[in-house]
């Protein structure tokens, strides 16, 4: 029997970090964050990378790191970058875990973007677009949606374990 995974997806500055932690914390497994691992196997951010090296291996990159996560075979909350959700295949890997979509106000992703150096710069409107996009395109994926606009992450991982619960087994959680 293959291990399910909890999957964060979102736009840049959502919470998926912070959240899995939380998550992570209350499961006692591992966390997967795709910004941490871009760095453990790079020593660059991601938006050294994206400079450096182009959006397009940044985005490579990132679901490397993912598909390697969703392999893993101890159960994960994988933290994953939000360009993951551009790729069919990496979409039909997170098809087989759980996936929480994790979203906040146009506001609060703009000011939590403008205030992480580790991210990659981006307008508003091209981040809005974006997360619009993404969005819809992992719809039948996602099994609930958390939004952090206005949530500690205590909170958030509240709502995101009752949203999981209804499909962990109690021997799973």
């Amino acid at each position: 029997m293959s291990v399910t995974h909890i999957v964060l997806l979102g736009p840049m500055g959502a919470g998926k970090t912070t959240l899995g932690l939380a998550l992570a914390a209350q499961l006692e497994v591992d966390l997967v964050d795709s910004d941490e691992g871009i760095r453990d196997l790079t020593g660059q951010h991601a938006a050294e990378i994206a400079t450096a090296m182009g959006v397009h291996e940044l985005h490579a990159l990132e679901r490397s790191l993912v598909s390697a996560a969703l392999s893993s075979p101890s159960r994960k909350v994988i933290a994953a970058a939000a360009s993951v959700v551009d790729d069919e295949a990496t979409r039909l890997q997170m098809g087989r875990h759980l996936c929480l979509w994790i979203e906040a106000d146009a506001t609060t992703l703009a000011k939590r973007r403008g205030s992480a150096a580790h991210r990659r710069s981006m307008a508003d409107d091209e981040a809005e677009e974006l997360n619009r996009v993404r969005r819809l395109s992992v719809a039948d994926l996602v099994i609930g949606i958390v939004n952090t606009t206005h949530s500690t992450a205590k909170q958030a991982a509240a709502v995101a374990m009752d949203i999981l619960a209804e499909h962990l087994t109690p021997k799973s959680q």
